[in-house]
């Protein structure tokens, strides 16, 4: 999973970037190119598993 500023810096050292930029730089040109949000995995990811439930709550 990436956060902004490690992508930021995978930018850069791959040379997708000509300087560092911030993590908020790259959240912005996503949030622009596909309206693509961030937001914290807990949120969104699910199990079909039985006890996935019984394991969330806990």
């Amino acid at each position: 999973m990436w956060t902004p500023e490690p992508a930021a810096g995978a930018a850069f050292a791959e040379g997708l970037t000509a300087r560092l930029v911030s993590g908020e730089a790259i959240r912005q040109a996503l949030e622009r190119l596909g309206g693509v949000g961030w937001r914290r995995a807990e949120d969104w990811i699910t199990s079909p598993g039985p006890s996935y439930l019984r394991k969330e709550r806990a």
